[in-house]
């Protein structure tokens, strides 16, 4: 099983540097044109299966980047994920799955976290991704152990249903949750991803999953 495991084109609350979360932000038109440039430097991979976040932003970046596929017509018949609701967007089909979603950051999405508009409150760390074991998270947010959590479950029922297979999957999703992915197979939840970019993960059922390259299409 070999997986592209990709964050979402840009927004403008990503411009503004501004805490997003599971507030439903679109992409803008960058966002768009990292998308469809992402789409065609990966035309020529044949994807079995695509999973996205629910949130849009994450599904309009793989439609956008599935229509510049050459193996995934609409008609295509998906492999079936079980932990997934069956979508579709731009006229192509695709499963979105809760446990690739952002994490929450409570009160503090929509507040700027860089730059000369920073308003957020005071916080004994410069960053909320100094510290994955703090406990002090804004209210209302999820804490960062349990978005490890989550996507440690997914990555799981992945090699369950697939790991014994030549499958190739796109995944799109988030900055947090990459991070998440990250932290789980090489100890970092630190350094960010860039929007479109991707890791490709190789997963056999003798070593598990490894990244083997990074890569910007766009």
């Amino acid at each position: 099983m070999r997986i592209w495991f990709l964050r979402h084109g840009e927004t403008d609350w990503n411009v503004q540097h501004l805490y997003q979360g599971c507030t439903d932000i679109p992409l803008n038109e960058n966002g768009r044109e990292l998308a469809r440039l992402t789409g065609k430097g990966m035309q020529d991979i044949s994807f079995d299966l695509c999973i996205t976040s629910p949130l849009v932003r994450a599904a309009e970046t793989a439609a956008l980047i599935l229509k510049e596929n050459r193996f995934y017509p609409a008609a295509k018949e998906l492999i079936s994920w079980p932990g997934g609701t069956l979508g579709e967007h731009f006229g192509m089909r695709f499963y979105t799955d809760a446990r690739i979603k952002e994490i929450r950051f409570g009160i503090w999405e929509g507040l700027c976290y860089q730059g000369p508009n920073y308003n957020l409150p005071l916080h004994r760390f410069s960053s909320i991704w100094d510290d994955l074991y703090d406990e002090e998270t804004p209210e209302g947010a999820e804490r960062k152990l349990d978005l490890v959590k989550r996507v440690s479950v997914f990555l799981d029922a992945l090699a369950e249903h697939f790991g014994g297979t030549d499958c190739n999957i796109l995944i799109v999703s988030h900055g947090g949750v990459c991070r998440a992915l990250n932290y789980i197979l090489e100890g970092d939840i630190r350094t960010p991803t860039r929007n479109c970019s991707a890791a490709v993960l190789d997963y056999d059922e003798g070593n598990g999953y490894r990244i083997t390259e990074r890569r910007a299409f766009a």
